[in-house]
């Protein structure tokens, strides 16, 4: 069966139409939000879902998502469905071409040339449920719901950059990787590149806040202006 929206087109079982349907239906309710959040119309508007596999949650770029069935027999009302994996794939959409060129072909969807991790989708995710008034939910994956602790050291110290600069940090960050013509952060995450890209949109040098959370960072963070 396959369901068409504004901004999804979704494969589903006969049997679980009506769950795929509310799942999407709910998230299409909190569309424009999500655009606020990112800053700004994301390129790849409309979202490929494949929801009939037995297992597996991913985004597998160029705007393609799979969410396995059960998560359909497992689907939470609204708005906590906004929790689930789809609202997280469909964030990592948002940022793909911030992290890739050209538009994520060619690369991997998580990482790419600008090395963005799934912290950052985190961040949008935490944003919404926050907005939404899940704060008790949003807390829970500030503290590191649904990612392993591989993920934890730079998901911390973004969830602090959040709370006090809030999400316009972050939309200052993305604007400033995908207008550069070429990439910027290359390296490991997140090292001196991160750290100086994110001081200059913060006005503010952040190192201090990165060897807190045990990022070493190797030369000196000079503002421009």
């Amino acid at each position: 069966m396959e369901i068409n929206t504004q901004h999804y087109i979704a494969k589903c079982l006969p049997e679980q139409i009506g769950e795929a349907e509310r799942y999407i239906s709910d998230i299409e309710k909190v569309w424009n939000i999500m655009v606020d959040i990112f800053g700004k119309e994301p390129m790849i508007k409309k979202y490929i879902v494949d929801f009939t596999l037995d297992k597996g949650v991913c985004y597998a770029g160029s705007g393609k998502i799979i969410i396995y069935k059960h998560e359909l027999d497992n689907l939470l009302p609204y708005p906590n469905n906004l929790m689930q994996g789809l609202v997280f794939e469909t964030f990592h959409g948002f940022l793909e071409h911030v992290k890739h060129r050209p538009n994520g072909y060619g690369v991997t969807p998580y990482y790419g040339e600008n090395q963005l991790g799934e912290s950052f989708s985190t961040i949008l995710k935490i944003e919404l449920l926050d907005r939404l008034g899940l704060k008790e939910e949003a807390n829970k994956f500030r503290k590191g719901k649904g990612m392993g602790k591989s993920h934890h050291q730079l998901l911390f110290l973004l969830v602090e950059l959040h709370e006090e600069y809030g999400i316009g940090l972050f939309q200052k960050l993305f604007r400033v990787l995908e207008n550069e013509e070429k990439p910027i952060i290359t390296k490991e995450l997140p090292k001196d590149e991160l750290c100086r890209c994110l001081s200059e949109c913060a006005k503010e040098d952040l190192s201090s806040r990165f060897t807190k959370h045990e990022y070493h960072i190797n030369s000196p963070i000079i503002l421009s202006g």
